[in-house]
């Protein structure tokens, strides 16, 4: 519910990564699953110059997002994402297998069928 943007600060000092998670943490879950370009954006390009005016992190460095509650967004998601030089996403869940299949990009197609996430995976790459 609350940021301690010094801990932020300190952690991100620290060698830490930092990444957004939103602004709202909107527990509807539709809002995440069906959320148009300007809901990821506000929500997660917001997050990010929050996180870098509070916590003062200067080096362009806040790049990865992960949706609330794990609910992708589809499309609209990664496109604000590619717009927005977000690079990474850690909200996409794999199916359990013997050889794990995470991290990837999505440079190419997901290397598996969506799984979870109210099944809005992206359904093409994304660079």
């Amino acid at each position: 519910k609350y940021t301690n943007y010094s801990a932020v600060q300190e952690l991100h000092r620290l060698g830490h990564e930092v990444g957004v998670f939103s602004i709202t943490n909107e527990e509807d879950p539709k809002y995440w699953t069906e959320g148009n370009y300007d809901t990821w954006l506000g929500e997660m390009a917001g997050a990010r110059l929050i996180v870098e005016r509070f916590a003062n992190i200067t080096d362009g460095t806040v790049v990865g997002v992960r949706a609330p509650y794990l609910r992708v967004g589809g499309n609209e998601q990664f496109n604000m994402m590619t717009d927005q030089f977000f690079l990474y996403d850690s909200s996409i869940t794999a199916p359990l297998g013997r050889v794990p299949i995470w991290p990837y990009t999505l440079q190419y197609r997901m290397p598996h069928k969506c799984h979870g996430n109210a099944k809005n995976c992206p359904s093409r790459s994304h660079e």
